[in-house]
């Protein structure tokens, strides 16, 4: 399992941060692990089903100015509703 020692875990279907889970098939995450070498990160962008893969793909992560938390993880439906939430 790759970055099996992170406490965040997205599986089908659940995001676990720690001891704390969150259900649904329409997460994503975006999140930052660093590794044994201090130079190294490994950038994670992951989704629990098809619609949080959709809401990952919405972000332009790879943009210049896109602004990347160490942790990030929200619904799809935030891309309809961010502005009122």
């Amino acid at each position: 399992m790759l970055l099996h020692e992170s406490p965040i875990q997205v599986k089908r279907n659940t995001i676990t941060v720690g001891n704390k889970s969150v259900a649904g098939d329409n997460l994503a995450a975006y999140f930052i692990w660093p590794q044994k070498n201090p130079a190294l990160l490994v950038g994670v962008i992951a989704a629990t089903g098809l619609k949080g893969m959709q809401a990952a793909y919405a972000n332009q992560y790879f943009a210049g100015a896109a602004v990347s938390p160490i942790l990030w993880f929200f619904r799809i439906r935030c891309l309809k509703t961010a502005l009122r939430e």
